[in-house]
């Protein structure tokens, strides 16, 4: 059995089983597609009519091999879910630390006309998260760091790419800006925001404003999520994006976009209420 689509952050159940030759039996919960595939069960018998009751509907089909549905309308109807081109799948599914799963590059913006001083800040900052060496355990990685106007076009074939800043510093944020769901305003002060996006089979990490292990405004010892090694250790506590105040203790947004990759309205509404953010 493989689930074909679901409602991200929702969490989905499926019970399926042969209640006697040829015949099925499927309950389920927050599902939207899924197929089953029959062959070398002892309990199949390929090209006669099998019987399949999901959530109490019953088809009758015939097969050699597999057999899938998905919902329309809110009924189960016997037909194989096909994602659209923008919807999530696999290799286009998040979350946010899937963009350091594989080959990847961080980017600092060099726009903006920025002094010397705050274009050496800004290298410094991609630097430092490129640095995996307080990973746990002996990990030999060592990403590159370029600038916007370094990138070449074998980068965005192979690449993910770790996106430092906004449309107006970052040329490549600016390249990409008609496709991105949302945006954090150039003159945001004390804000952050980070997030996930597939583009060209690859994924885009943005993160604006403050970077993601910017520390608590906490005197020691007052808790607070730290981040004592790596800084893409702390990655794997987010989901697909977040929006926060000062630090990510204090998240103003934040969880899993939709199937077609849009913030959930709720997500939306917040983030637009804090007048330091633009969403499509």
């Amino acid at each position: 059995m493989r689930i074909d689509n679901l409602t991200p952050g929702t969490l989905s159940t499926i019970d399926a089983k042969f209640t006697g030759q040829n015949n099925i039996e499927i309950t389920s919960s927050g599902l939207d597609a899924f197929t089953l595939r029959l062959a070398g069960h002892p309990q199949f018998v390929p090209a006669q009519k099998v019987t399949v009751k999901v959530d109490g509907k019953l088809f009758t089909v015939k097969t050699n091999d597999a057999v899938s549905f998905s919902r329309s309308d809110n009924s189960w109807v016997n037909k194989k879910f096909t994602p659209g081109l923008t919807s999530k799948q696999p290799g286009a599914e998040g979350p946010i630390s899937a963009a350091i799963g594989g080959n990847h590059i961080y980017v600092y913006g060099t726009g903006g006309n920025p002094s010397g001083e705050e274009l050496g800040e800004r290298k410094a900052a991609a630097l430092l998260a490129a640095d995996w060496n307080g990973m746990a355990g002996r990990i030999m990685v060592f990403p590159r760091v370029l600038s916007d106007k370094e990138l070449r076009q074998s980068d965005y074939d192979n690449s993910n790419l770790i996106l430092f800043g906004t449309k107006e510093t970052n040329a490549i944020i600016a390249k990409f800006a008609d496709r991105l769901p949302v945006q954090l305003s150039n003159d945001a002060k004390d804000y952050g925001l980070l997030y996930i996006f597939p583009v060209n089979k690859h994924y885009v990490l943005i993160n604006s404003g403050l970077p993601w292990w910017t520390p608590p405004k906490k005197a020691p010892g007052q808790g607070g999520m730290a981040f004592m090694g790596s800084k893409v250790d702390g990655l794997k506590n987010f989901k697909d994006f977040i929006l926060f105040r000062e630090s990510s203790d204090n998240i103003i947004a934040g969880g899993t976009f939709d199937n077609d990759w849009k913030l959930p309205a709720e997500a939306a509404a917040i983030m637009k209420n804090t007048g330091v953010v633009t969403t499509k």
